[in-house]
């Protein structure tokens, strides 16, 4: 307490030099003013704001940890969220031992997405009102304040005020990690602002299939194909989709080409790292409701491993609907590794061998598993949909080979995942 209470301190002072000071930095420290909009407030006072273009720019300038001043083009800083630009001091970059700062700039309707952080935060703003989701809590405050995030809590912030304003985030550590969890649930969505649909639907036929590892059930169903790949040399995979009133199934088929092998040897090791072996995960969105907003997170993320030996054992899920109601550590972790019990009435089949790229996942989600694990208030009507044909879902699968330096989605995008609208999204169509 006695070392946050001196960031806390450091900070209230830190807040008004910064606001005189950056204003001395001229505006070639930012990106090109063309994509930019004017407006009168903020760190830079008559600056630009970027509208759409997303990025992270390292420091402009050169700087020593030996400093004892620090520019803001001295920083690394960046604009991954409508309505809000951030610089970042990571401590241990900037010769401190116990802090680090973000410091944001926030117009109207702007704020960050839905995040946690490893270590506990404070807030600093000297004018402003916000609006603050902390867990499960939701308020709005009017500056000066301070507010407290405790450790591994997720939480969001939005400007409910007129005028931009600068917030600081004051860390008491030299170092701290940062997890998205997905959009800014304060910040409402106008589907109507969004780009047409241009998303390619996967036919999955219904049928009721056995699930053993054996493909033989999906002969003649008429259930598309969807090919994806970590590239040459490396895994490759046939994906179908069948259903059920009970199940979604899925059948994943490697094909030739891969010649190394990484599987997990129990579930243990999967469940601690399912991104670390040969395996792939399918990010659903269960109303197929795209979101304008970068990090967008799928409702509902199951894994599943590859094995030789024929485990059945090797898969978890995440989900958005817990990462609120965890707390501490515990929140942190659930986000890095996965959980069984979200898919308890589910099964699981594997057969094959890497040695002849012969390796079989077949899947059976129960439909209920994924209902009791979705945040319901994030879907339309605030209901899980009727599962009936005709009935869309967004689902965007993506392979790991080895480890997750060579996962891909369908795009060939290691980490940037197709938007639910775009020409690499995909979506399960149910059909008769």
């Amino acid at each position: 307490m006695k070392a946050l209470a001196c960031c806390l301190l450091i900070s209230v002072v830190a807040l008004v030099v910064f606001r005189d000071a950056v204003s001395e930095q001229k505006m070639s420290s930012r990106a090109d003013t063309s994509t930019y909009r004017n407006r009168a407030h903020g760190l830079f006072g008559t600056g630009m704001l970027p509208d759409t273009t997303f990025f992270i720019h390292p420091p402009k300038m050169p700087f020593s940890a030996n400093d004892y001043v620090f520019k803001f083009d001295q920083l690394r800083h960046q604009h991954l969220t409508p309505g809000e630009f951030t610089w970042w001091l990571i401590g241990e970059n900037y010769g401190f031992e116990n802090l680090s700062f973000i410091i944001g700039e926030t117009h109207p309707g702007g704020g960050a997405v839905l995040h946690v952080h490893d270590i506990e935060e404070a807030h600093v703003l000297l004018e402003g009102s916000f609006q603050y989701l902390i867990g499960d809590s939701t308020f709005t405050v009017h500056a000066p304040y301070i507010a407290k995030v405790p450790a591994g809590m997720p939480h969001a912030i939005l400007n409910v005020g007129s005028k931009p304003f600068n917030i600081i985030g004051v860390f008491p550590s030299k170092r701290q990690r940062t997890k998205v969890l997905g959009p800014n649930p304060l910040r409402p969505v106008d589907e109507s602002t969004l780009s047409s649909d241009e998303s390619v639907s996967v036919r999955a036929p219904r049928a009721t299939i056995t699930v053993d590892g054996n493909k033989s059930d999906w002969s003649g169903l008429k259930a598309d194909v969807l090919e994806i790949t970590c590239g040459a040399g490396k895994l490759s995979a046939e994906v179908r989709y069948a259903w059920n009133q009970d199940y979604l199934y899925i059948l994943i088929h490697e094909k030739q080409g891969d010649t190394t092998r990484k599987e997990a040897e129990d579930a243990g090791s999967y469940l601690n790292t399912p991104s670390s072996y040969d395996g792939i995960s399918f990010f659903i969105d269960v109303d197929n409701r795209p979101l304008s907003i970068v990090y967008d997170n799928s409702d509902f993320n199951p894994w599943f491993g590859f094995s030789s030996t024929g485990r059945s054992d090797l898969f978890c899920a995440r989900s958005n609907k817990y990462w609120p109601h965890l707390s501490g550590q515990d929140a942190y972790r659930t986000y890095e590794s996965g959980n069984q019990e979200m898919l308890k009435n589910s099964t699981v089949a594997t057969s094959g061998s890497q040695s002849d790229n012969s390796r079989v996942i077949e899947v059976a989600i129960r439909w209920s598993d994924i209902e009791a694990n979705v945040e319901v208030k994030r879907l339309r009507g605030n209901n899980f949909p009727t599962i009936k044909p005709g009935l869309r879902i967004g689902s965007e699968p993506l392979l790991l080979d080895d480890e997750a330096s060579n996962q891909r989605f369908l795009n060939g995008s290691r980490t940037a995942r197709p938007n639910g609208r775009d020409t690499n999204s995909r979506d399960i169509l149910l059909t008769d």
